[in-house]
């Protein structure tokens, strides 16, 4: 089986080798241009398809030089290299057949680029009439470009004085690029007449199965972690849910759940649904096209975040378009009152965090060897928004801790956008995973954990799936040896499974920090700006629960020492206080709390939904 060839710079190859070729035909050696034309052909038919251009230089080269250009220029030389050596009529009817390959692959192109459209047709799980639809690109490129141009090409050289047969080379390498070409537009023509059912048949399951609770998600497939960390709450909800994405690469990423998922891009689509059923909508993100649902007559809309934190962002005025905000605990009304972002009062709601339920409280027992979390978040989309200690902090954190006397080993999670914006913060990242990396090898130790999915299984309930995935994150981390060091990504464990295996975490101003109060373990966060342990803590509330560390981690021998256990946590009375404010009462489950707060609200609007029965029922492990 040929590998497929990377499309990272893949037209500036071919480009460059037909560059080459036009060089070797200008220098009278036509048969060897032939031969880098077919490599050509063969490196550009063999480009990973649905490759997007990272490099902005290659962005450029992409579009101007699109395949249809990249083939002309190909048979341009080719025909050139011909000249010297067929016969005319042989190369009047390979150009002539040439072009009609070339107009042949740019008419499928364009259709292909009219018909990304098709990706905005209304599409579903676990609804009737409403299967995923893949229309592709237009046919395998070795039987549109690869092979045609080849057999043609190959035929005029060959059989360069025999008209006849570089005919029939020619009917048969129309007929390929034809036959690939012709089944893929009748199948493009069929599936773009399927956008009116599709509507019929989304409409059809709002009328009939009447969902009452929505989840809306109108962001991109690179953010779509903020409606999965839910999924596994909805499976738990009594109320009949559905979960709406206004993405299709978002719909496409979204993990597989129980709950169904309708998929409607398209403005004009959703607008022309009849959404009356709909009681309580649930928003995970401030974005542009939330008013789309939230313009939804007798609708009650709710901001429920993807995370609780004192980040800017989690107070952004947008939220008084919603008619209730619903946080953890006691702190996240006093961040709205604190940026007076005119937020009610009375809109505010404490619901708890369900999602915190798996993180198991600190053993009472310290470890012979302590496992430090170091989960640093990224540096945000501007500098206001950067609260990352990757660059100000984590290498002198590491060393620190590879320096210790004791036996203390770090599980390095960054956040997946590190070093997204900043180069500095990246090459800290890279500085950090060298230095494990290389501790690991002086000891002889391995580097890396066994993806825990791998591990989990596969299932279709998210709730599921997040128990498999938490249990088997954990194995995958225990069995590491002891003192072996880890960057822990996303695909090899969860953040619960990290928390559960951890004795202490070191972290930023984020979620992270606001979560891991669940376990009742210490805790440092850093400040990148140096302010001074009472400015930050006046500035960043939840950071009264954690020891200080300023930039540069000079103190950071003894934080560590508290963390692995080595000396009384100066902290723990301040950490219970603010566990209760952030957290919540926890005298009740959240899941209780929240699938209640649900049902006060739809109560607003004249009809109860849901029944507790229901929610008992639709818990794991109930009969």
């Amino acid at each position: 089986m040929i590998a497929r060839v990377p499309r990272i710079g893949a037209t500036a190859v071919v480009l460059g080798l037909t560059g080459t070729a036009a060089l070797l035909t200008l220098g009278g050696l036509p048969g060897v241009a032939f031969v880098v034309l077919a490599v050509a052909a063969v490196a550009d038919g063999l480009a990973v398809p649905g490759h997007q251009p990272v490099a902005r230089g290659e962005q450029l080269v992409d579009r101007a030089a699109g395949r249809p250009l990249r083939l002309a220029l190909r048979w341009i030389v080719l025909l050139a290299a011909a000249a010297a050596v067929v016969e005319p009529p042989v190369a009047a009817m390979a150009g002539a057949a040439a072009a009609v390959l070339v107009l042949l692959v740019a008419g499928g192109d364009a259709l292909d680029w009219a018909l990304q459209g098709l990706r905005r047709h209304p599409v579903a799980r676990g609804v009737a009439g409403l299967p995923v639809h893949h229309l592709g690109p237009p046919g395998p490129a070795v039987a549109l470009t690869v092979l045609p141009e080849v057999l043609l090409g190959g035929a005029a050289f060959v059989f360069r004085d025999r008209p006849v047969l570089v005919a029939i080379a020619a009917v048969v390498a129309v007929g390929i690029c034809a036959g690939v070409t012709a089944p893929w537009v009748l199948r493009a023509r069929r599936i773009r007449a399927e956008r009116l059912p599709r509507l019929a048949a989304a409409q059809a399951y709002l009328d009939d199965v009447a969902p009452e609770v929505v989840l809306y998600y109108g962001d991109s497939e690179k953010s779509v972690h903020e409606v999965a960390m839910w999924l596994p709450v909805l499976e738990m909800l009594a109320q009949r849910t559905l979960v709406l994405v206004r993405n299709r690469a978002a719909f496409d990423a979204l993990p597989q759940t129980t709950t169904p998922v309708l998929c409607v891009p398209s403005a004009q689509d959703l607008l022309s649904l009849d959404l009356g059923v709909l009681r309580v909508g649930l928003f995970v993100s401030n974005i542009g096209n939330n008013i789309h649902l939230l313009r939804q007559p007798g609708l009650r809309t709710v901001f429920i975040g993807h995370g609780d934190s004192d980040k800017s962002a989690s107070v952004n005025p947008f939220s008084k378009v919603y008619d209730e905000i619903w946080v953890a605990g006691a702190m996240g009304r006093e961040r709205y009152h604190a940026a007076d972002a005119g937020v009610r009062d009375e809109a505010i709601v404490e619901v708890g965090r369900p999602q915190l339920e798996l993180i198991r409280p600190a053993a009472g027992d310290r470890p012979a060897v302590a496992t430090v979390l170091y989960a640093p978040t990224w540096e945000g989309w501007n500098a206001d928004q950067d609260y990352s200690s990757v660059a100000t902090h984590g290498e002198a954190l590491v060393r620190g801790l590879l320096a210790h006397p004791s036996a203390i080993r770090l599980l390095y999670r960054p956040h997946p956008y590190t070093g997204r914006r900043s180069a500095a913060v990246a090459a800290a990242h890279r500085r950090i995973v060298a230095l494990l990396e290389e501790a690991n090898a002086a000891a002889g130790l391995p580097h890396g954990v066994g993806a825990a999915r791998d591990r989990a299984g596969v299932t279709g309930s998210a709730r599921q799936r997040q128990l498999d995935e938490v249990a088997a994150g954990e194995e995958a981390l225990r069995d590491l040896p002891p003192t072996a060091h880890a960057v822990v990504q996303s695909a090899d464990a969860s953040l619960i499974s990290c928390f559960n295996v951890a004795d202490g975490l070191v972290t930023d101003v984020s979620s992270v920090l606001s979560d891991f109060l669940a376990s009742d373990k210490p805790i440092a966060v850093c400040d990148p700006r140096g302010r001074g342990r009472a400015a930050f803590v006046e500035q960043f509330p939840a950071t009264a629960a954690a020891l200080y560390l300023a930039p540069g981690a000079a103190d950071v021998e003894e934080r560590l020492e508290v963390l692995a256990g080595l000396r009384p946590d100066p902290s723990a009375g301040d950490r219970a206080t603010v566990r209760s404010r952030i957290l919540g009462d926890g005298r009740a489950p959240a899941i209780d709390r929240f699938s209640a707060a649900v049902d006060e609200l739809a109560r607003r609007t004249g009809r109860a939904i849901g029944s507790s029965a229901e929610a008992d029922r639709r818990r794991p492990g109930a009969d």
